[in-house]
């Protein structure tokens, strides 16, 4: 009688993928992350499931104009919470596993019926248990106006272009809008160039805010938080300057204005 959501990849040579995202996600127990519950045989294939979450993706919300920067706060929160306990997760020995999610974006985040923001798709987290055949060695994996601007020179993924990514969705949200528009080779050259929070003429955002998220998008690694708890850090302390009531209810508004009540 449970709702749940249950996965299949389109072509037989990505089930190790989806085996390797079950690994991934029944090592994660944490509130933003949906639930990862069973890895099973349909048709002599491998079946992700997990929870079903009832509301609307971040990219629906902002298609609905932007979102209230208390909810956004919350979300980066929520989410920077999230990724911390993906990065920190450790296998049955406590040994780190070194996770990275790679794909952060306004699809992936959730936003429930319940205000409660929750991170999904595990589908390219990799850990050193990843058992995946490594054909793609030296590419860039996740969606290109996600990523970070060093993943386009010597740099690789890892906790700062995770918090990077974040940083992208949370602005997002907070302008109703996508962040980089245009061709390829032009969001390429914002995000290279570090211009990818220049308001458009006549533009306004929160600007504590646009301040806080400001820290996740800077472009040397080296100078975003340390952590994503670091990040989550941020919004918490900025949660007590934004004075609304119900940041939950809000949220379940926005979702409910976005895709209706919950069925």
């Amino acid at each position: 009688g449970q709702l749940v959501v249950i996965k299949q990849a389109h072509a037989r040579e990505d089930d190790e993928r989806l085996r390797d995202e079950a690994r991934v996600g029944m090592r994660l127990m944490h509130p933003h992350i949906v639930e990862t519950l069973d890895l099973v045989d349909i048709d002599g294939r491998p079946a992700l499931v997990t929870a079903y979450v009832s509301g609307a993706s971040l990219f629906d919300l902002r298609r609905q104009g932007a979102v209230a920067p208390a909810v956004v706060c919350r979300i980066g929160r929520q989410i920077g919470e999230a990724l911390d306990a993906l990065h920190q997760a450790v296998d049955e020995f406590g040994r780190p596993l070194n996770m990275l999610h790679r794909d952060v974006t306004a699809a992936n985040v959730m936003l429930g019926h319940d205000g409660k923001a929750r991170l999904i798709d595990l589908g390219i987290a990799r850990s050193r248990e990843s058992r995946a055949e490594r054909t793609d060695t030296g590419s860039v994996r996740g969606t290109l106006r996600y990523l970070a601007p060093e993943l386009f020179g010597d740099g690789d993924h890892s906790v700062q272009s995770d918090i990077w990514s974040l940083g992208i969705v949370l602005y997002e949200a907070l302008r109703g809008r996508e962040a980089l528009k245009g061709a390829t080779a032009a969001a390429l050259h914002a995000i290279i160039s570090g211009k990818v929070m220049q308001l458009e003429q006549g533009e306004i955002v929160d600007g504590r805010m646009q301040r806080a998220i400001a820290q996740l998008l800077r472009t040397k690694p080296d100078d975003r938080p340390k952590r994503a708890r670091d990040a989550a850090a941020l919004f918490s302390m900025l949660e007590k300057q934004i004075d609304v009531d119900d940041v939950e209810t809000l949220g379940a508004a926005a979702v409910r204005a976005a895709v209706g009540p919950p069925s």
